[in-house]
């Protein structure tokens, strides 16, 4: 099996490409793209995330990031895209309540590995936004492991991409879901997306029609390890991100 991106495939990519061009004057534009897996209701199994951490954490893949941390956050989720968000649970750093507005502008779905694996290109801007005073409709508690990738591969900084495993606990009360995450629990879901972090890379590094290209190729490299193979050296045992 072969995650490798077709012709046909890449004009599924034009529309928010398109899209990409238009709205780069917006300072909260967000792209990423995330792995769907056939059977697991927008995340992917616990097998398969298993298995990229450990391609992503382990063997020669590991000199290429140039920072790797975890994090644990809560989402609110509220009406009409606005939610409050509050980052650095259980630590010193935990963070008061923020609130933000977020609306997804375009999304492409492309097919891997013979229509195992779907990979979901989001375009969405965020935005900071006043109280949220309406009842919460849905809590997401995440413990997201981030890796950061840089195509200089500069240690100790926060790169221009971030790989994020993120597992996911869903439920409507954030202290029963912590509760849960203490004792073991198992997730709601399990998740795999990678980010450009930096947009303005698109215009000073990257050609704007590449970004998206850029992001799904990365993806593709972590569908065929998972696959069987790997694309980026042939060996099935090296993580490194496609540079384009």
């Amino acid at each position: 099996m072969d995650g490798r991106i077709k012709c046909g495939e890449r004009e599924a990519m034009f529309p928010i490409t398109r899209e990409l061009w238009s709205c780069l004057g917006d300072d909260g534009l967000e792209l990423e793209v995330r792995l769907r897996q056939t059977g697991y209701d927008g995340g992917v199994s616990r097998e398969t995330f298993d298995r990229i951490m450990h391609v992503l954490d382990t063997g020669p893949s590991l000199n290429i990031w140039c920072s790797r941390h975890e994090a644990v956050s809560a989402v609110m989720l509220g009406k009409n895209g606005r939610r409050s968000v509050i980052d650095g649970i259980g630590t010193e750093a935990e963070k008061a309540v923020r609130y933000e507005h977020k609306r997804r502008i375009r999304a492409t779905d492309v097919s891997l590995c013979g229509g195992e694996f779907t990979a979901r290109m989001i375009l969405s801007s965020e935005h900071a936004v006043r109280a949220v005073s309406a009842p919460c409709a849905l809590v997401r508690l995440r413990h997201r492991t981030s890796f950061g990738f840089h195509p200089t591969r500069t240690e100790g900084t926060e790169g221009q991409f971030s790989y994020d495993l993120t597992r996911v606990w869903t439920g409507c009360s954030l202290e029963a879901l912590l509760e849960q995450m203490r004792t073991g629990a198992d997730p709601t879901a399990y998740e795999v997306e990678i980010e450009l972090t930096d947009m303005a890379y698109v215009t000073e590094k990257l050609p704007r029609d590449r970004a998206v290209l850029s992001l799904l190729l990365k993806l593709t490299d972590l569908t065929d390890a998972v696959c069987g193979g790997w694309s980026g050296s042939g060996s099935g045992e090296s993580a490194a991100p496609a540079q384009q």
